[in-house]
């Protein structure tokens, strides 16, 4: 079974940090990136997809 993880997204004017934590409070990944406006308008997916690539 997976381990579920919650996703946390600090929003800034062109800079994005995301974060995936555990349920024990446990930080599994942190990214930071400079964002086109055309990637932030997709944010959610875009961090998912980072997310998945960085763990297969």
């Amino acid at each position: 079974m997976k381990e579920k993880v919650n996703i946390g997204i600090d929003l800034g004017g062109s800079h994005v940090s995301i974060g995936v934590v555990n349920n024990e409070g446990k930080i599994l990944e942190q990214f930071e990136k400079d964002f086109t406006i055309k990637e932030k308008e997709n944010l959610i997916e875009v961090a998912i997809r980072i997310y998945c690539r960085n763990n297969k």
